[in-house]
């Protein structure tokens, strides 16, 4: 799907053109190809389908006034979104009670039917980080430095693994997310969750990280990223 820019005297346009879809929503005007819509019954996207559906019905039960100030909060502007065009754009108050009560259930905790409170949480600046095969010596870990802010919040962390020859080609194109709470030492071990997504890790691979702080509200903070080539320490 791309995104679009108008310019006079064309304001907007709707519809199907030559197999082509034009249309808007909160995130701007966009192009997409017509085509029959696939229908992935995977455990993970049957799984979140439920719970949009549950967040929905949710959303359906909460007070006027919470969704009222579920709005005001999507609307501030620390809340705004960019685009690929470098526009920005508010989400709708559902979707950020959708999301954030996704993020909330990752960690078991309650859903939130009053919009946030916390600021949103710093981004984590990372000291060093380890990838490591299967059956290494140590464990796969991303290491925060002391000055990291929100060390006692969770910190989720999404890895990608691809093949050293043709770096561009993924090897593995899911991404399996762990979230958790750093160790006394500010250390976030994922060997375990690595190998159950993506299988044997071997020498040959290059791992891509990306780290976010999600807060006790359920709000994630900016990305920190980093990649490295897989050892055997």
């Amino acid at each position: 799907m791309g995104i679009l820019t108008f310019a006079a005297p064309v304001s907007g346009l709707r519809g199907k053109v030559g197999g082509n879809i034009f249309s808007a929503n909160r995130s701007g005007p966009y192009l997409k190809s017509w085509g029959k819509g696939s229908n992935p019954r995977s455990a993970l996207q049957t799984a979140n389908r439920a719970d949009l559906t549950t967040f929905a019905q949710s959303w359906a039960a909460i007070s006027a006034a919470n969704k009222t100030n579920w709005d005001t909060y999507a609307a501030a502007a620390a809340q705004d979104k960019t685009n690929s065009l470098g526009e920005t754009y508010s989400a709708s108050g559902f979707n950020w009670f959708c999301a954030i009560n996704f993020n909330r259930r990752t960690v078991g905790s309650a859903q939130l039917d009053t919009s946030p409170a916390v600021a949103v949480p710093g981004t984590p600046i990372i000291q060093t980080k380890r990838f490591d095969t299967t059956a290494s010596v140590l464990d796969s870990v991303v290491v925060m430095t002391v000055g990291s802010p929100n060390l006692t919040d969770f910190h989720q962390v999404r890895f990608r693994v691809y093949n050293s020859i043709g770096r561009g080609v993924a090897s593995q194109v899911e991404v399996f997310m762990v979230t958790e709470v750093p160790n006394a030492s500010r250390q976030v071990f994922f060997q375990e969750e690595l190998e159950a997504r993506f299988g044997t890790i071997s020498l040959g691979q290059k791992g891509f990280l990306e780290i976010r702080i999600q807060n006790t509200d359920g709000r994630l903070g900016e990305v920190a990223t980093t990649s490295q080539d897989f050892s055997t320490s």
